[in-house]
């Protein structure tokens, strides 16, 4: 049986942006690269049903993907602007439907069968460096960016004065973000800010795209007591799948971590956050390399633990907490 999923990390938007190409025709660059595409989804080959869009606006090496830069402040908000001028104009062809209020999020399994759905959310908010911002952080989350991580790879110092401290501004950017019921996203920030993060914030903080220290030690994995606290946040954390985090490049090695979280903290909050397109094919965990291959991990998380948790962690789960996000704000 072909069961639905929803993905708590994709970045189709940066795939459109950087290469400007007909989304639904076949790219060679895509297949050897990167792992979805609109036409994959609307040709009905996956079962992804549902996504969270990360947009993250910063310099990257298009021959060296692990090369990449902060961009200056002006440009970030350009390339923020772009990825949303492009998903509106694919919105507005019906090839996708992008989900800004609680509505029709439960039914769209339903509603829109045969359409990208998504959410939308941003990984580096370098355009970010004051109160003269706050027209644009209002402006995105009347928009539906209600995901937000606030860094990348780099520091932000307008926000935080260091690992252990919020600035004055930062401080009054979380009562800001917590009064619209925005989601801070800690991925990216686990090995430097994520426990500040988790101590300041009074709103729902999730991790997209991560996996777990416990079962392999990576600054990218996080610790048993930041998913406690993403827990007690409300959040989700939504396991990824690029080989050099998981430890290991099989689909077993994927449902280590799925194991440890599951036995240890329960089905309630665990998602699928894989990072399709954010990474290459060439450093996916082998056996779920692209959209139309989720099934192969699901089909050992329902063998081990059941079709009900198996459901909980493909696509109930994220959907209901993407509810809790949009239905304020």
């Amino acid at each position: 049986m072909t069961y639905p999923v929803a993905d708590s990390h994709i970045g189709l938007s940066d795939l459109l942006y950087f290469y400007n190409k007909n989304p639904f025709a076949h790219q060679p660059w895509w297949e050897g690269h990167l792992s979805s595409s609109v036409n994959r989804v609307t040709l009905a080959n996956s079962p992804l049903v549902f996504f969270i869009n990360f947009m993250c606006p910063v310099g990257v090496n298009l021959n060296n993907l692990s090369e990449a830069w902060k961009l200056s402040k002006e440009d970030t908000w350009k390339v923020v602007t772009t990825h949303l001028r492009k998903l509106r104009r694919l919105e507005s062809l019906r090839f996708l439907k992008i989900h800004t209020s609680p509505e029709n999020i439960t039914d769209l399994i339903v509603t829109y069968p045969h359409r990208l759905n998504l959410s939308l959310g941003l990984e580096g908010a370098y355009f970010i460096e004051g109160y003269e911002d706050e027209a644009k952080i209002r402006k995105l989350i009347k928009n539906g960016v209600k995901f937000w991580g606030l860094v990348w790879r780099f520091p932000h110092e307008p926000i935080f004065a260091s690992e252990k401290k919020l600035t004055q501004f930062g401080k009054d950017l979380f009562s800001l973000f917590a009064e619209h019921n925005v989601a801070l996203d800690i991925a990216h920030a686990e090995s430097r800010y994520a426990d500040l993060i988790l101590t300041e914030y009074q709103g729902i903080v999730v991790d997209s795209h991560t996996a777990f220290a416990k079962v392999y030690k990576h600054d990218r994995n996080i610790t048993e007591t930041q998913i406690q606290g993403i827990i007690e946040k409300g959040g989700f954390i939504g396991i990824m799948f690029l080989n050099r985090y998981i430890g290991q490049n099989s689909i077993e090695g994927i449902m280590k971590h799925i194991r440890y979280f599951l036995e240890k903290f329960g089905d309630d909050h665990l998602v699928i956050g894989s990072d399709f397109d954010g990474i290459r094919v060439k450093d996916l965990t082998a056996g779920v390399e692209d959209i139309t291959r989720y099934h192969s991990l699901l089909n050992y998380i329902e063998k081990e633990f059941g079709t009900k948790t198996m459901l909980k962690v493909a696509y109930k789960n994220l959907i209901n907490k993407v509810y809790n996000v949009l239905r304020k704000g």
